[in-house]
């Protein structure tokens, strides 16, 4: 089973990993870290 939250500004350096690690797949999310924190705010 998986559990599914929403995102907390104290994910914002595994959430910029991930994205990183999904390449071209993700391409709705912003690649670099200060917009994925304007993002999560």
């Amino acid at each position: 089973m998986q559990v599914v939250r929403l995102v907390k500004t104290s994910d914002l350096q595994q959430v910029t990993e991930l994205i990183k690690k999904t390449g071209i797949g993700m391409t709705t999310m912003p690649k670099n870290r200060k917009e994925v924190q304007e993002r999560i705010v």
